[in-house]
C-alpha cells in the first residue's frame, strides 16, 4: 500500500472540481492505497477574499453594482455551504490546512507519492498570472516522488517566461500526464517530452460506480438538462427550441439564481444531485467541460454551446470519442441537434481509454 497526497482544486464551490477530486481519490483508494488530498486553501479562493468581490463591469454604477452583488453573496454563501458539506462526507483531507507554499514546507505531510490531480491546477490565470509553486510542487525536494493525473494548463498561450518557469518545476516530476491534448504541446514548449494524455479523472469511474453517490430526486419522467455555466442566452433558447421539439421538459441548473422561465429550476443542488440529473437526463445542453464529461460517461444526447474561453478542454474531450461536431459554434450546421449519437463505438473509446489511464496509475504507484 503507498501513501498518496493530492494537490487539486478542491476548495472552490464548483461541482466538477469536487467532484473530479472525488473520483481520483476514490479510485485509487479502490486500488487498496492510503490516500488524501492535500489540504492546499490559498486566499484568493477563501470565502472572506471572493464573497464581496465584484466584476469590474458590474461596479459602475452603484445601483447596478448592488443589484449584482445581492444574489451573487446569497449564491457564493450556498456554494461554500455545498462544498465544505461534500467535502466533509467524502474527501479524506490531511488535518492541517495549508494558504501558502512557506506553511506547507514548514509542517510537510508526508507521502510515498505527491500527485497533482486535474482541473486546471496549471493554469496560472487562475492564480493572478503567476505560477502557483503548490500546484507546482516546488515545495517538495527533488528526493521527492512527484508525480501528475491529467494536470490541465486551460490555455495554450504562455510567455517564454513562464514557459521556462513551468519547464523548470515539472522537470522534476517523475511521470506527468494531462488531460488536454493541448496540453502535450504546452510540455513540449517547456522542454518535457514524456507526457502523456489521459482521461479527466471523472471518467476513472464508470456510471456504476458514480450512481453510488446518486441521490433520489424528483424529477420529469424525460427531460432536457441545461447546466449553463457562463449565462449565456444562446443556451437557454437553443434548449427551448430543443425541448419543444422533441417533447421535453426543461430541468435547469439554477446555479448563481440563473433562472429559466416555465422550467423546473434546481437552485444548488449537491454534486450527488449533480450525478442525478445527469444520469437520468433526455438530453444535455451546456457549455460546461464537466457537464460534456458527464453526458459522455452517462450515454446522453446532448450539445454543447462554446465558453468565452478556455475551450481547449472542450475541444479535447469531444475529439477523444469522436465527437467535435456536437460543439456548435454560430456558423455550424444545426442539424447536428438532431442527429443521434451512437454510443456502441464510444463505449470501445472509453473502454481503452480507461485501460490506457489505469496503466499510468499504475506505473506511478510501481516508483
Amino acid at each position: 500500500m503507498k501513501k498518496i497526497g493530492i494537490l487539486t482544486y478542491h476548495r472552490v464551490y464548483n461541482f466538477g472540481s469536487l467532484l473530479q477530486t472525488y473520483a481520483l481519490q476514490h479510485y485509487l483508494q479502490m486500488k487498496g492505497e492510503n490516500v488524501e488530498v492535500i489540504d492546499y486553501y490559498p486566499e484568493r479562493l477563501r470565502m472572506k477574499k471572493m464573497l464581496f468581490h465584484v466584476n469590474p463591469k458590474w461596479r459602475t454604477p452603484w445601483i447596478k453594482m448592488i443589484v449584482h452583488l445581492v444574489p451573487a453573496v446569497v449564491s457564493r454563501l450556498l456554494g461554500y455551504l455545498m462544498m465544505n458539506s461534500f467535502l466533509k462526507k467524502y474527501i479524506i483531507m490531511t488535518k492541517s490546512c495549508y494558504k501558502d507554499d512557506v506553511e506547507l514546507s514548514k509542517d510537510l505531510p508526508d507521502y510515498d507519492i505527491y500527485m497533482n490531480g486535474s482541473d486546471q491546477v496549471w493554469n496560472i490565470d487562475t492564480a493572478g498570472g503567476v505560477v502557483d509553486k503548490v500546484f507546482f510542487m516546488a515545495f517538495l525536494g527533488e528526493d521527492k516522488v512527484k508525480t501528475a493525473y491529467a494536470g490541465s494548463f486551460g490555455k495554450d498561450d504562455f510567455t517564454a517566461e513562464q514557459l521556462s518557469e513551468i519547464g523548470k518545476y515539472l522537470g522534476e516530476y517523475k511521470s506527468i500526464s494531462v488531460r488536454e491534448n493541448s496540453g502535450l504541446s504546452v510540455l513540449e514548449k517547456a522542454g518535457i517530452t514524456n507526457g502523456q494524455w489521459v482521461l479527466d479523472p471523472t471518467f476513472l469511474l464508470t456510471p456504476i460506480e458514480w450512481k453510488k453517490i446518486a441521490v433520489p430526486m424528483n424529477l420529469p419522467k424525460k427531460y432536457l438538462l441545461v447546466y449553463n455555466l457562463n449565462r449565456n442566452p444562446r443556451i437557454n433558447a437553443l434548449a427551448q427550441e430543443i425541448a419543444e421539439k422533441r417533447n421535453l421538459e426543461i430541468v435547469n441548473f439554477a446555479h448563481s439564481f440563473s433562472f429559466i422561465s416555465g422550467a423546473k429550476n434546481v437552485i444548488y443542488p449537491t454534486p450527488n444531485k449533480f450525478v442525478t440529473m445527469f444520469a437520468n437526463a433526455d438530453y444535455v445542453v451546456t457549455d460546461s467541460f464537466h457537464g460534456t464529461a458527464f453526458s459522455i460517461n452517462f450515454g446522453r444526447q446532448f450539445i454543447c454551446i462554446p465558453a468565452p474561453r478556455f475551450n481547449s478542454r472542450l475541444e479535447s474531450v469531444l475529439s477523444l470519442v469522436g465527437l467535435e461536431k456536437r460543439l456548435l459554434g454560430e456558423k455550424n450546421d444545426f442539424t447536428v441537434i438532431d442527429e443521434v449519437i451512437d454510443y456502441s463505438a464510444i463505449s470501445s473509446i472509453l473502454t481503452t481509454e480507461r485501460s490506457a489511464a489505469d496503466n499510468f496509475i499504475e506505473k506511478i504507484l510501481a516508483l
